[in-house]
């Protein structure tokens, strides 16, 4: 196999993400999944290069590093020109598979990864290792005692068939499940990452596959939704087509109709994410693992801002200065030298010479001038997100949520007009005169009016799953939409559920107490 060398580096990620810093031991990626994130970055690669073959991999030189690793390790002063040398010395976890895994078959016997492993140990280094294949890493694992890494587990259904359209040379969910399981076993810490979550499909397959990840001994789970790039080559839109064939739907129209552009990619609306992420905090937590939603535009949610599984490393440091590392409260591990470092290390030439903290502060900054696109009712009223990176929800300039006595869980019936007209206009101050911060933060008023609470508020607010007033039956015993007016009727005649069971429950101790109750 060809051997080149390369170092770790910065990611063009840092603003999302508080782990921007990866390293590859191979180049290219046997696995071939249909949905693949990184397929961009490989075309590009290969672009570069004589080998065209999906099925030809370079690895990565382990001597060259190991001199690299002993190098950085002396110097004193940092040189922000050099971030992958900086994030070294800040001890940034490094990322061992984020464009091509780490165990391809071939590792079994060329071990180059294995080698990498040992450098990274020597230096007691902390390493988050992402992979499709834990069988390969089970050869070798037992040779490290207690070292300092998580293990990433992609596995996104227990559905074998679907696996197979989805990851056609990757191994069987049961057989990665059984591998988690030896790793768990010897004391190896280990999550598995639900990406991309292909909706609606993960709906159905998230109970099969908490419960298996629980078994497993897993300690964490986290979620992703599927991109599709808005342009993508006949070949590649292909091979989405058979995942949509799979699940009986044409999934280019079903995300065009159901999704927003995210930059260059086409994601599923927000509230429909909420859906999974709703479900997945709902499950993990009955079972006691630690959850993390990935997708950018859903902040503040889950057990932490690590949404890679890093928080169970030792001695590290986070980039602290992006949008979910801000979603949490402060950590007293954020490095604050990596974003002082010169953004030099991505394709695109037009931040250069910007720091990190810099090309945060500026788009920042462009957030706040630009009026953003209309908001969509049903993404900001029953998914209740903190955020939109791409420019949808602002902060600091309130939305309308929708006008007095409208219903925005009716598609048709949402407040119109243009986004600066549903804007609250700041006063000199740059605050707005009929908002207080809390009303800011609950998007209840527009017009200095409180509008009505939806369907869905409603139900939450007397402790009903959502939909739960949704259906009724008819004369003739068929199910039928409830119109919104007779399932305000409905849920204003219930009780509060959950008040309900606090009284009963408290009743119940009390006459237990007193001997009434045997």
């Amino acid at each position: 196999m060809e051997k080149k060398a390369w170092k770790p580096s910065l990611t063009s990620q840092f603003y999302v993400c508080p782990i921007p810093f990866h390293l590859d031991t191979y180049r290219g990626c046997v696995y071939n999944c249909n949905y693949c994130f990184a397929r961009d970055f490989i075309t590009f690669s290969r672009r570069n290069s004589e080998h065209t073959s999906s099925k030809f991999l370079v690895a990565n030189d382990p001597e060259s590093f190991a001199r690299w690793m002993n190098k950085v390790d002396k110097i004193r002063e940092y040189d922000y020109e050099k971030g992958n040398e900086v994030a070294i010395k800040e001890r940034i976890p490094l990322k061992l598979g984020a464009t091509a895994d780490p165990f391809p078959p071939a590792e079994a016997t060329l071990k180059t990864t294995l080698r990498f492993l040992r450098i990274l140990d020597y230096f007691d280094y902390p390493v988050e290792i992402q992979t499709k294949n834990p069988e390969v890493l089970n050869v070798y694992a037992d040779e490290f005692k207690n070292p300092n890494w998580t293990i990433a587990v992609s596995l996104i259904t227990m559905d074998e068939a679907f696996n197979k359209v989805c990851e056609p040379n990757a191994t069987k969910p049961s057989r990665r499940i059984e591998a988690i399981k030896r790793l768990t076993d010897s004391g190896k810490k280990v999550m598995v990452k639900l990406q991309p979550s292909i909706y609606p499909k993960v709906v159905a397959d998230l109970p099969d596959l908490v419960e298996a990840v629980s078994e497993a001994g897993c300690w964490a789970l986290n979620t992703e939704g599927l991109k599709l790039r808005v342009t993508m080559p006949q070949s590649e839109r292909e091979l989405f087509s058979v995942i949509g064939n799979h699940l009986s739907l044409d999934l280019f129209e079903y995300y065009k109709a159901n999704g927003l552009v995210t930059g260059s990619d086409r994601e599923i609306r927000t509230a429909l994410k909420m859906e999974y992420t709703q479900l997945a905090k709902k499950l993990t937590g009955e079972y006691g693992i630690k959850y993390y939603p990935a997708d950018n535009d859903i902040l503040g949610i889950g057990d932490g801002c690590e949404c890679c599984g890093t928080e169970v490393l030792k001695d590290y440091k986070i980039y602290g200065n992006n949008i979910r590392s801000k979603a949490f409260k402060p950590k007293d591990y954020e490095s604050k030298e990596l974003g002082k470092c010169v953004v030099n290390f991505t394709r695109s030439r037009k931040n250069i010479n910007l720091t990190m903290d810099e090309v945060v502060a500026e788009k920042e900054s462009k957030k706040e001038k630009e009026v953003s696109p209309p908001l969509r009712q049903s993404d900001k009223a029953e998914a209740g997100i903190l955020h939109n990176i791409y420019g949808g929800f602002n902060e600091k300039e309130p939305r309308i949520v929708a006008s007095r006595g409208r219903n925005p869980d009716n598609p048709s019936d949402r407040t119109t007009g243009s986004p600066t007209e549903q804007r609250l206009e700041p006063n000199s101050e740059g605050t707005t005169n009929s908002l207080t911060n809390v009303q800011k933060d609950n998007w209840l008023l527009q017009n200095q009016s409180i509008r009505r609470l939806t369907p869905t508020e409603c139900e939450r607010l007397q402790g009903f799953p959502d939909g739960w007033t949704k259906y009724g039956l008819d004369k003739s015993g068929n199910q039928v939409e409830i119109s919104d007016t007779q399932r305000y009727k409905c849920l204003g005649n219930a009780v509060t559920t959950n008040v309900v069971t606090a009284i009963g429950e408290q009743w119940l101790k009390a006459l237990h107490k007193d001997g009434m109750l045997g």
